[in-house]
């Protein structure tokens, strides 16, 4: 069922990339990316946000390979990745996870069991990222996985 969701998401993309040209992604619990480096590659801004450092640290190994590939196919769009949560306040969170891929919460009875292991995050409102941003009137489509 996931991988279904996941295709029919990225075709939704790619028709609003085709109908607003400028259009900006982003992809809010990004996880390790899916989203964000099928949304760059059809040449479009994206900025994604994952709080998991374990996550966070698979972003960042696929943005090296990502400007290794942009050698050679100059059209993709490197994406801003941010290890932060959304939230509707600013500061920082306890984000919970356990020991089951994709199983963090900043809620911690909403982490599935067992809930072994926390980290503190930063978090931000997306009010926020754009005006810091300076993030541009235009078309947006936000993923968010939350």
């Amino acid at each position: 069922m996931l991988k279904k969701n996941m295709l029919n998401l990225l075709k939704v993309a790619k028709r609003f990339a085709q109908k607003y040209p400028d259009a900006i992604f982003f992809d809010v619990g990004a996880n390790i990316g899916l989203f964000t480096y099928y949304v760059v590659r059809i040449n479009k801004k994206c900025h994604c946000f994952e709080p998991h450092p374990n996550y966070f640290n698979i972003l960042k190994i696929r943005l090296v390979l990502l400007k290794i590939e942009k050698i050679f196919k100059n059209k993709i769009v490197l994406p801003t990745i941010n290890q932060l949560g959304v939230s509707k306040e600013i500061g920082s969170l306890f984000l919970n996870f356990s020991s089951l891929p994709g199983s963090h919460s900043f809620i911690k009875e909403d982490t599935p069991s067992p809930t072994n292991q926390k980290c503190l995050s930063n978090i931000t409102t997306l009010d926020n990222y754009f005006k810091m941003n300076q993030i541009p009137k235009k078309p947006i489509f936000i993923k968010i996985d939350i």
